[in-house]
């Protein structure tokens, strides 16, 4: 829902506030989805905005996924 919303904004020229990618980043990172993370690091390459911030939650996110919980092969 968060991501079509973002889309439709981006689509229409609107620039979605910094907090807006950071909790998308959050919320792919902890669904253990660091893909869709890096793309919204992408769009936020994009329109300039400081990525640092979001880049760390989503590494920190997904080694903490990695750690602790144990892969099933």
């Amino acid at each position: 829902m968060q991501m079509d919303s973002l889309r439709r904004e981006l689509s229409a020229g609107l620039r979605p506030i910094h907090e807006t990618f950071v909790a998308l980043v959050r919320l792919f990172g902890s669904k253990g989805h660091s893909t869709r993370g890096l793309e919204i690091l992408g769009a936020m390459e994009d329109l300039n905005y400081d990525i640092r911030h979001a880049w760390i939650i989503l590494i920190g996110i997904t080694l903490v996924i990695m750690l602790f919980i144990p892969l099933t092969w």
